[in-house]
């Protein structure tokens, strides 16, 4: 990647991570956005504000105020020229998402590019109306989390091996947004929305699809927690006791690399618990 057009540089840089392929370059992408901070023209709202996305995303340390003072009156509100450049709103406006909740100036930066954004939007070109559109509805580094979630969903398979699973995990996704929503806990976000998802299709398993005799194998195929109680399951029982398996497998084995400890027994006594009050409900209603 070169720097003689930083603009270009940046949309590969950021097309290369949407794609979910960065971290084959993670080291090269570093250097690169270290070495943009010293060329890039400090008047264009739109790469400036890309630039510090992206040193954000990718953990560089930034100091918004030094970033976008140039694009600030003396009462710390956009200034007239940078009001009217919507291709600079935007891109500012996902910028400040990339804030924490101490970070004034984003904070700010937020509230007004999403009121300028808002107001202009119906007098856009159609492409330039969708993107607005787009990320006034979702930001795009939750956007770049979401599409994760659904990668990892279509390899799991479960909605085209079992006829009853609904694709919710989008719906995963938008919660664990609610419930985590600082920056720093995107990772957390992506492993807790799998876990939704899954104990979600188990939930359908037990309220409208398991048998009771089928269910409680099920249930105790799980309390023993190992792949050999499979054999006694039904082949739709299988398929979601492997990638219940699995993910939990997968989720603590990403905390005990980022975060040194383990969390297996936790997770796994968790699920546990919660089957049996799944066909304790089913025993009841009998």
């Amino acid at each position: 990647m070169a720097t003689s057009d930083p603009t270009m540089t940046l949309q590969l840089i950021d097309t290369i991570q949407r794609l979910g392929v960065g971290y084959y370059f993670q080291d090269e992408i570093n250097n690169m956005l270290e070495k943009l901070t010293k060329v890039l023209p400090d008047d264009d709202l739109y790469t400036v504000a890309q630039l510090f996305r992206l040193r954000r995303h990718n953990g560089l340390h930034t100091n918004p105020q030094e970033v976008f003072h140039n694009f600030m009156d003396a009462n710390g509100e956009l200034n007239k020229s940078s009001s009217e450049d919507i291709q600079g709103l935007l891109s500012l406006y996902e910028a400040s998402y990339m804030g924490s909740t101490e970070e004034y100036i984003l904070s700010n930066a937020k509230e007004i590019t999403s009121i300028h954004l808002s107001r202009s939007v119906s007098q856009l070109s159609p492409k330039l109306h969708q993107k607005v559109v787009d990320a006034l509805r979702l930001p795009r580094h939750m956007r770049m989390q979401r599409l994760e979630a659904r990668r990892w969903w279509e390899r799991l398979g479960l909605s085209s091996k079992l006829v009853f699973v609904r694709d919710r995990h989008v719906e995963c996704f938008l919660w664990t947004v609610g419930l985590l929503p600082e920056l720093s806990l995107s990772g957390s976000r992506i492993e807790l929305a799998k876990a939704i998802a899954i104990l979600l299709v188990i939930d359908d398993i037990y309220d409208t699809y398991g048998s009771y005799d089928d269910l409680v194998l099920f249930t105790e195929a799980i309390q023993r927690w190992d792949l050999n109680e499979m054999e006694q399951l039904p082949e739709y029982m299988k398929i979601c006791f492997e990638a219940l398996y699995n993910t939990n497998n997968d989720i603590c084995d990403k905390v005990m690399r980022e975060r040194g400890f383990s969390v297996q027994s936790y997770l796994r006594k968790t699920v546990i618990l919660l089957v049996h009050i799944y066909c304790f409900h089913i025993h009841l209603y009998k």
